[in-house]
C-alpha cells in the first residue's frame, strides 16, 4: 500500500492515479477487514474468555449489535491504515532518511518500552535466553507495526502492546500524519503531485470518520470492558496475577504456554512448584484434558 500511495503522491500521470487510488483503497480496505475477522474471533473464542476474560469478551451476544461493534471496528481499522499510509508515504517523498527515522525510533522506543517492563520476551517457548530475547524483539516490532497501521484492538492485551500503550499509539499515529499533512502544506516537496491541500483535506475526513467509529465502537462494546484501553498491567504481573486468582487448575496452568521468563524467577517459582507438588499425584490418577493440550 505505502508504495503504491507514493507512486500516487509523486507520479502525475491521470491514469495512473486512478488506478493506484483504487488499489490504495482495496488493500486498506482488505487488510482492515482481515484484521478484524481475527479480533472477533479471538474475542469469541471460549477458551480465551475463559482464560483472558479481563481482555476478550467485549462483543455483545446479541447480533445487531455485535454487527455494529464489527463494522466500527473495521471502519476505524480502515481509517488507521489510510492515515498511516498517507503519513508513510509523504515522509518518503519529503526524505527517505526522515521516513527511516521516523518509523525506526517509533518501533525502537516501543522495544525499549518493553524491555523496562520485563516483557521484551514474547510468549513462544524458546531453549536459551539469546534465541528468546531475538525473537521477542522481533515480535514486538512486528506488533507495533502492525498496531500502529492498523489499531486492531486485538493487541491492547498486556502480552501484546497493552491497553494504554495500545491507544497512546493509535493517537500518536493519528498525529503524526496530521504533523507530516500540515508540513506539506507549508512546505510542498519538490516531486508532490498531488496538491497538499488536497492530501489535507482528504485527512481530515479520514480523521472525522476515524473518530466517530472510534467513539460507537468503545461506545458500543461492553462497559466493563472499556477500561481495557487505558490498562497499565504488564505481560508479566498479568499472568502471575491469574495464577494466583485463577478458579481452575486449567486456567492456572496456562502459565506453563507462555514463555519461562514470565514465571521462572525464584520467588513465584516457589508458588508454581507448591501448586504442582499438591496437585500432581491427583492428576496422574484423574488425568485432566487440560493437561494433555498443554
Amino acid at each position: 500500500s505505502m508504495e503504491h500511495a507514493k507512486v500516487l503522491v509523486t507520479e502525475g500521470n491521470e491514469k495512473a492515479h486512478l488506478f493506484v487510488s483504487v488499489a490504495v483503497v482495496m488493500n486498506v480496505i482488505t487488510t482492515a477487514l482481515t484484521l478484524g475477522i481475527v479480533a472477533l474471533d479471538k474475542d469469541s473464542d471460549i477458551k480465551t474468555r475463559r482464560t483472558m476474560g479481563e481482555f476478550y469478551g467485549m462483543f455483545s451476544e446479541r447480533t445487531k449489535l455485535r454487527n455494529v461493534q464489527f463494522m466500527s471496528m473495521v471502519s476505524f481499522s480502515t481509517c488507521q491504515l489510510a492515515a498511516k499510509t498517507i503519513s508513510a508515504s509523504l515522509l518518503s517523498a519529503i526524505s527517505i532518511n526522515l521516513f527511516a527515522l521516523v518509523m525506526g525510533g517509533q518501533v525502537l522506543l516501543f522495544v525499549l518500552y518493553k524491555a523496562a517492563q520485563g516483557d521484551i520476551c514474547f510468549w513462544i517457548q524458546f531453549k536459551g535466553t539469546v534465541p528468546s530475547l531475538v525473537f521477542g524483539i522481533l515480535v514486538r516490532a512486528f506488533t507495533y507495526v502492525i498496531s500502529s497501521s492498523a489499531g486492531n484492538p486485538k493487541f491492547c492485551n498486556p502480552l501484546d502492546l497493552g491497553g494504554l500503550a495500545w491507544s497512546v499509539t493509535v493517537v500518536l499515529s493519528q498525529l503524526e500524519c496530521f504533523c507530516v499533512v500540515l508540513y506539506c502544506v507549508m512546505q510542498p516537496p519538490e516531486d508532490l503531485e498531488i496538491k497538499a491541500d488536497l492530501i489535507l483535506k482528504v485527512y481530515l475526513g479520514i480523521f472525522i470518520f476515524w473518530l466517530l467509529s472510534v467513539i460507537t465502537f468503545i461506545g458500543s462494546i461492553k462497559p466493563k470492558y472499556r477500561r481495557t484501553f487505558l490498562d497499565r498491567s504488564t505481560g508479566k504481573k498479568f499472568l502471575r496475577a491469574n495464577f494466583i486468582n485463577a478458579a481452575s487448575d486449567e486456567v492456572r496452568g496456562e502459565i506453563f504456554s507462555y514463555n519461562f521468563a514470565y514465571w521462572s524467577d525464584p520467588e513465584f517459582n516457589v508458588k508454581v512448584e507448591t501448586w504442582l507438588r499438591e496437585k500432581w499425584g491427583e492428576w496422574l490418577i484423574v488425568k485432566p484434558q487440560w493437561m494433555q493440550t498443554n
